[in-house]
Formats: structure tokens, C-alpha cells, sequence
């Protein structure tokens, strides 16, 4: 009796896990409808701000801050409590402003913290004003502050202090350009969200990626037909850069060229058979896959040569009709 009490339980036991599993799953796919959505209707909501409300900058200019930041110009650092924090070069800002203004744009050093400040706080600090110039001459000013730890020798002197007093300037108009949109989104903890797996602007995992590759190499294109495509149609520098959002779609495209490249391995003479019937490519080389597997392809052949005369004659019969009733 124990023993049958003992395997009820745990039969009991792993019906509770697979129920919890269940729930799990269907909480999970929950969110990510939801997440989806969301997205969906803030692009929405930004879409008719831009639309409606006055905007400084032309819409290709607004564009270029909503665009992600490109994964190879974020780097990392270590941080205090030896946390690893995001970041952008000020290069890249520079080149950003540069871009999204027409090199139309200043900045300006308020103040700047002196020799003694920076050496009893360990950090020079700089305050400082960016303007963006727009069209018509229309401008926005927008102030902030940097900073940059302070390198000391072990003597007890300024490692480089004009390198320091750089870096916090440096970090000065990174700051003030943030506020713009320029680098916001790896700031802002948006990269972090699109690292989560359920949300669609995520990356595509490796087994997704090889998925692409081995339907690159089906449509004859390899990987750098492959790069080609993605950088055309969506903007991407690599497989590895491919959002959640457009995994659907490229493997669409993949298998249509797929199917167009297979296509061209079917004779002829059956190709023209299914020109003539409209068979849709896909249909085509499954029915020609099967015909062949099975060493039939002369059935095949005459199969569609009756169908093409059953097509043409009852043609011929609609010609003779409309002649008929004229």
C-alpha cells in the first residue's frame, strides 16, 4: 500500500509541473503579444506627433535620432562596484551632430572646474551648451553637465590633466547631444530591452541565424548574398544584427529565391507545362520532387501535356462562344 501511495504522489507531483510548465508558457507568449503591441502603438503615437506637431528638424533629420544606434559603435566599460556600463565614443557623436545638422551646430564651455577643485573631488567636472541650428534658422539650446575621473600618479601628481579635462568635456557634449535623441536608446536602457529574448527588436538567436545561412545556400546566394540582401532591405551590417521583428520576413524572401532556383532544375519541357497551367513555383517542385523520387516523370509529362489541352480547348470553346454572340 505505501509503495502505491508513494507512485500516486508522484504521478500527482509531475502533473502539478506540467500544469506550472503550461502556465508558464502561456504567460510568457501573453507578454510577448503584449510587448508587441505596445511597440505597435507607441510607433503609432510617434508617428502622429511627427505629423501633427511643429518640428524643428526635417523628417529624414528625425529619422536619424529614432534610428538604433549601430551595435558596433557601443562599447563597454567597468564602472564603480565593477558593474559594466554602455557607451558611445564622442566621435560618434560628433559625427551624428555633423550628420543630422549639416555641421549647423555649436557648443559652448560655461564653466569648467579648476587644478584644486579636481584634485581634492578626484573628478573635473565641465558645464556646457549645445545648439542645434534647424531649418528657417530655428535653434534649440540645450545645457548639461560632464565629468571624468581624475588620474593621478602614485607620487601624487596629475597623471594628464588636460587629457582629464578633455574627457569631462568630451562627456559634456555626449550629454547635451543625448538630449537631442543621438546615442539615447544606449542610455536610456533601450539596448537592454531589446536584449530581452521576448522582445521584437531582440536579436535572432544562432539557430535562427543558421536557419537564414542554410537558406541562403539553398537559393544559391551564400553569406555574402545574404549580407547583400539584409543591408538592401533593412539597413543591417550583419546576420548577427538581425532584430526578432524581420526574422519572418527575410526567411520569406530567402525561400522565395529558394523556390526560384530550384525551379530552374525542372526539364523544360515540364517547366513550360507549368507556365502554361500557372503552377505556382513552389507547387511546381514539390509535384516534380515527388514524380522524380518515384521514377515517374514521363507520367508526369503526360499528365500535364492533358491538362495543357484540356486548358487550351476549353479556351477555344469560350473563343467560339463570345464569336458566336457577337
Amino acid at each position: 500500500m505505501a509503495e502505491k501511495k508513494k507512485g500516486t504522489v508522484g504521478k500527482e507531483k509531475v502533473k502539478v509541473e506540467e500544469e506550472v510548465k503550461v502556465v508558464a508558457v502561456d504567460e510568457k507568449e501573453k507578454n510577448e503579444v503584449l510587448v508587441i503591441e505596445e511597440v505597435r502603438e507607441m510607433s503609432e503615437i510617434v508617428e502622429e506627433i511627427q505629423n501633427n506637431v511643429p518640428q524643428l528638424f526635417e523628417k529624414a533629420q528625425r529619422n536619424l535620432l529614432l534610428n538604433e544606434t549601430p551595435r558596433y559603435k557601443i562599447k563597454q566599460r567597468k564602472g564603480k562596484g565593477g558593474m559594466m556600463f554602455d557607451y558611445v565614443d564622442v566621435g560618434y557623436v560628433l559625427e551624428q551632430l555633423n550628420i543630422l545638422t549639416g555641421h549647423r551646430w555649436d557648443f559652448e564651455i560655461i564653466e569648467i572646474c579648476n587644478f584644486i577643485e579636481a584634485k581634492e573631488t578626484g573628478e573635473v567636472w565641465c558645464d556646457g551648451k549645445m545648439t542645434l541650428y534647424g531649418k528657417d534658422g530655428q535653434k534649440k539650446i540645450i545645457m548639461d553637465s560632464g565629468n571624468a575621473e581624475v588620474k593621478m600618479k602614485q607620487s601624487g601628481g596629475f597623471l594628464s590633466w588636460g587629457n582629464d579635462r578633455k574627457a569631462s568635456i568630451s562627456d559634456c557634449i555626449k550629454r547635451c547631444a543625448r538630449q537631442f535623441g543621438i546615442a539615447l536608446d544606449v542610455y536610456s536602457g533601450a539596448i537592454k530591452r531589446r536584449q530581452d529574448t521576448t522582445h521584437p527588436e531582440a536579436t535572432i538567436t544562432e539557430s535562427q541565424r543558421r536557419r537564414l545561412e542554410v537558406l541562403a545556400g539553398e537559393a544559391k546566394m551564400g553569406h555574402a548574398g545574404l549580407k547583400k540582401l539584409i543591408n538592401e532591405q533593412y539597413d543591417y551590417s550583419s546576420t548577427t544584427e538581425i532584430q526578432r521583428r524581420h526574422f519572418q520576413e527575410i526567411s520569406v524572401l530567402l525561400e522565395e529565391k529558394s523556390a526560384g532556383v530550384k525551379v530552374l532544375d525542372i526539364p523544360e519541357e515540364i517547366q513550360q507545362g507549368f507556365e502554361i497551367l500557372g503552377t505556382p513555383k513552389a507547387k511546381r517542385i514539390a509535384v516534380y520532387n515527388s514524380y522524380k523520387a518515384q521514377g515517374k516523370l514521363e507520367e508526369l509529362k503526360k499528365r500535364i501535356s492533358q491538362k495543357v489541352d484540356e486548358k487550351n480547348s476549353a479556351k477555344d470553346e469560350s473563343t467560339t462562344q463570345d464569336e458566336s454572340t457577337k
